[in-house]
C-alpha cells in the first residue's frame, strides 16, 4: 500500500461524490463532509467541524497566528494552502485549468468557482435574470425597492 502514495493510484473512491482516495483513512475522514457529523467545537464562538485539523486553523482566524510564512517575499499565512498558493505567484505556475474556456488558475478550487461564472447557476426569482454567484445575485435582489414586492 506504501507505493500507491508514488504512484498516484487512488483506488478509495467516495460512492456519495466520486471524488477519490490514496489512503482509505482519507476516504474515511472525508465521509464526514457528505453526513454531517462536526464533533470539533470552537470554543471562541461555537462553530462546529468535521476534521480536528479544520478546527485548528480556524482558531487562527481568532488569534491572528499565521505560522506560515513565504521565503521569497516575506507573506505570512494562517494556512499552509494559502502559503502554497503564494508560492505559485513567484514561479507563474498555474496548473488548474478551466474546462470550458481554458484560463488557468494557481488554486485546485478556483476552476470550480470560475465555472459557475460559465454556468450561471443562481437564478432571481422575481425577474429570472442568472448570476454565477450568491453574492451577486444578493447584491441584485437588494437592488429591488420593497415597494415592488408590496402584494396588496
Amino acid at each position: 500500500m506504501h507505493m500507491v502514495a508514488y504512484t498516484g493510484e487512488k483506488p478509495f473512491p467516495c460512492d456519495q461524490c466520486g471524488k477519490s482516495f490514496t489512503y482509505k483513512a482519507t476516504l474515511d475522514s472525508h465521509m464526514k463532509t457528505h453526513t454531517g457529523e462536526s464533533p470539533y467545537i470552537c470554543e471562541m464562538c461555537r462553530k462546529s467541524f468535521s476534521h480536528k485539523s479544520t478546527l485548528k486553523a480556524h482558531i487562527r482566524n481568532h488569534t491572528g497566528e499565521r505560522p506560515f510564512t513565504c521565503k521569497i517575499c516575506g507573506k505570512s499565512f494562517s494556512k499552509k494552502s494559502n502559503l502554497n498558493a503564494n508560492m505559485k505567484t513567484h514561479t507563474g505556475e498555474k496548473p488548474f485549468v478551466c474546462a470550458q474556456c481554458g484560463k488557468c488558475f494557481t488554486r485546485e478550487i478556483t476552476p470550480t468557482y470560475h465555472t459557475r461564472l460559465h454556468s450561471k447557476e443562481f437564478n432571481c426569482h422575481r425577474c429570472g435574470r442568472r448570476f454565477p454567484n450568491k453574492r451577486r445575485l444578493t447584491w441584485h435582489e437588494k437592488s429591488f425597492s420593497r415597494d415592488e414586492f408590496h402584494v396588496p
